[in-house]
């Protein structure tokens, strides 16, 4: 996987094995923070992180950001890949903030999405052996937003590669309403199609948002990465 930042630098893989990573990507080490923590490669490194983070903590919203080493080769699924970017935001604290300062994160968390997405070639060059890699994969490598499920897993929150008709406020906001709504138990798992009887090979919960249906819903990196190997074939 090679980056085409300004640090022209090559990075390979993501699956992510640094204890950074491991700590908040993996969810086997211990559950994010309460607040929202920011964690990126040293080959991105951004302003606008800093920014972000402190525009929340000076609103009563804990936040940090870290970086962590540019990761080497891995074997795994595109989607399962820890993007280059993770931002982490705990369920619990969500339902005890005000109304407006819930808003202020949407607003928040929204416009570092789109501010990040939009960055000339912030993707990443994924290289795999032929019918590994989906050259038409919809979903950014670079970004993705990602939470603590009550089973000590993590939801992955896909997020659409830049483009001027994908409303990442909607996304973003979709999936913060998700997380609220789950904490406070009015939905779970299996109302986003997810069965975790049914998927014992990851502890990454892959969701995306649903257009058509204005709902956060489950992905499945089994039939997904069949269906797009079969695409290649």
């Amino acid at each position: 996987m090679s980056f085409g930042g300004e640090s022209g630098l090559r990075k390979v893989g993501l699956c992510g094995i640094h204890p950074l990573t491991r700590r908040y990507v993996n969810g086997v080490t211990m559950k994010f923070p309460d607040g929202v923590v920011l964690v990126h490669v040293e080959a991105l490194e951004d302003q606008d992180f800093y920014t972000f983070a402190e525009n929340l903590n000076q609103n009563s919203i804990p936040a940090v950001v870290n970086s962590r080493p540019n990761p080497g080769p891995q074997a795994c699924m595109e989607w399962l890949m820890p993007t280059a970017i993770v931002v982490g935001v705990s369920t619990g604290f969500l339902n005890e903030m005000g109304k407006d300062l819930y808003q202020y994160l949407k607003r928040q968390l929204s416009d570092l999405t789109v501010n990040t997405m939009k960055k000339p070639r912030i993707e990443p060059s994924v290289y795999g052996t032929s019918g590994k890699i989906n050259r038409d994969n919809p979903y950014s490598n670079a970004f993705a937003i990602y939470s603590d499920t009550k089973a000590g897993d993590k939801f992955k929150l896909l997020i659409p590669k830049y483009s001027l008709g994908t409303d990442y406020s909607r996304i973003v906001g979709a999936y913060l309403d998700f997380l609220q709504n789950y904490n406070l138990g009015l939905v779970s798992e299996l109302d986003i199609g997810f069965d975790s009887s049914k998927c014992v090979y990851t502890n990454t919960v892959l969701v995306r948002f649903n257009e058509s249906t204005n709902q956060i819903e489950w992905v499945n990196p089994i039939q997904s990465h069949i269906a797009e190997n079969a695409g290649t074939e």
